[in-house]
Protein backbone atom coordinates (compact mmCIF):
# COMPACT_ATOMS: atom_id res chain seq x y z
CA UNK A 1 0.00 0.00 0.00
CA UNK A 2 1.35 3.45 -0.87
CA UNK A 3 2.22 5.87 1.91
CA UNK A 4 1.91 9.64 2.21
CA UNK A 5 3.57 12.18 4.47
CA UNK A 6 1.30 14.53 6.41
CA UNK A 7 2.00 17.52 8.65
CA UNK A 8 -0.12 17.54 11.78
CA UNK A 9 -2.30 20.59 12.39
CA UNK A 10 -3.51 19.39 15.81
CA UNK A 11 -2.06 17.19 18.55
CA UNK A 12 -2.50 13.51 17.70
CA UNK A 13 -1.49 10.20 19.22
CA UNK A 14 0.08 7.83 16.69
CA UNK A 15 1.49 4.41 17.62
CA UNK A 16 1.29 5.35 21.31
CA UNK A 17 3.28 8.57 20.87
CA UNK A 18 1.78 12.03 21.37
CA UNK A 19 2.68 14.19 18.39
CA UNK A 20 2.36 17.96 18.19
CA UNK A 21 1.22 20.34 15.44
CA UNK A 22 3.98 20.71 12.86
CA UNK A 23 5.24 17.13 13.25
CA UNK A 24 5.48 15.21 9.97
CA UNK A 25 4.60 11.52 9.83
CA UNK A 26 4.43 8.91 7.07
CA UNK A 27 1.23 6.88 6.98
CA UNK A 28 -0.64 4.47 4.74
CA UNK A 29 -2.47 6.58 2.13
CA UNK A 30 -5.98 5.78 3.44
CA UNK A 31 -5.09 6.87 6.99
CA UNK A 32 -3.34 10.00 5.71
CA UNK A 33 -6.43 10.96 3.70
CA UNK A 34 -8.66 10.39 6.74
CA UNK A 35 -6.49 12.64 8.94
CA UNK A 36 -6.56 15.37 6.28
CA UNK A 37 -10.32 15.13 5.79
CA UNK A 38 -10.77 15.30 9.58
CA UNK A 39 -8.75 18.53 9.79
CA UNK A 40 -6.04 16.91 11.91
CA UNK A 41 -3.34 17.03 9.23
CA UNK A 42 -2.54 18.37 5.80
CA UNK A 43 -0.44 16.88 3.01
CA UNK A 44 3.27 17.48 3.50
CA UNK A 45 5.11 18.61 0.42
CA UNK A 46 8.72 17.55 0.23
CA UNK A 47 11.07 19.43 -2.03
CA UNK A 48 13.02 17.06 -4.22
CA UNK A 49 16.77 17.23 -3.76
CA UNK A 50 17.22 16.41 -7.44
CA UNK A 51 14.84 17.30 -10.24
CA UNK A 52 12.81 14.36 -11.45
CA UNK A 53 14.18 12.84 -14.61
CA UNK A 54 11.79 11.61 -17.30
CA UNK A 55 11.45 7.84 -17.26
CA UNK A 56 11.62 7.65 -21.05
CA UNK A 57 14.05 9.70 -23.03
CA UNK A 58 13.97 10.38 -26.73
CA UNK A 59 17.19 9.69 -28.60
CA UNK A 60 18.72 12.72 -30.23
CA UNK A 61 18.41 12.48 -33.96
CA UNK A 62 21.44 13.43 -35.98
CA UNK A 63 20.86 15.16 -39.24
CA UNK A 64 23.23 14.97 -42.13
CA UNK A 65 24.80 18.25 -42.92
CA UNK A 66 25.35 18.96 -46.60
CA UNK A 67 28.77 20.23 -47.55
Amino acid sequence: MPTLSVELQKSHTHAGTLLEPGDVIELPADLAHWLCESGIARPHKVELAHPRQPSVTQPHLKTEEST
